[in-house]
This record gives structure tokens, sequence and C-alpha cells, in this order.
């Protein structure tokens, strides 16, 4: 099982007027939509947990337009293993 993690979110400025209160700067990560009982509940929203995925590589794109680079990549998600905290060990 491979030990790197890889941070998926994506930093976007959204030039527009923002509050005092919230960041210049958002964080978007991509989501799932998963029609299926997973065994969570409504206190388990929020909650950041682990999962392992299996998943297929489909494409990978390197954009440039305007002197910006863009990557894109394709991922097909064949399987999604996800348990509760406590069946992970802790290093």
């Amino acid at each position: 099982m491979p030990s790197k993690v890889i941070d998926l979110g994506k930093k976007e400025n959204m030039g527009q007027p923002i509050s005092a209160t919230s960041s210049k700067n958002k964080t978007y990560y991509p989501s799932l939509y998963i029609n299926k009982d997973l065994g969570f509940d409504e206190k388990d929203v929020g909650k950041i947990q682990e999962g392992i995925i299996k998943y297929k590589i489909k494409a990978v794109e390197k954009r440039i337009s305007e002197g910006k680079t863009r990557d894109n990549t394709d991922l097909e998600i064949l399987s999604l293993s996800i348990k509760k905290p406590s069946h992970y060990k802790k290093d």
C-alpha cells in the first residue's frame, strides 16, 4: 500500500470583493456523490476520515493558455474502502 498522500485541494482566487471573515484564496476539493448506504448517519457529517480508493487513470493532460499551465487528470474510481477511524492503526 502506498504511503504517499496527495492533497487534491485547488486554491482559486475568486477575484471578487470579500468579507473580512473569508479568505481571499479558498481551497476546493473534488467530491463524490454515492447513492448507497455506507453506514454513516447525520452525526458523521463534517468529520474527516480516511479511506482507500482503487482507481484507473483515464487521461493526463497539460494545457498552457495565456502563459498559465493547467494540469488535468481524469480518474475513474473503481472501488472505495471506507472504515470507521477505530479500524485504522495509529502510527
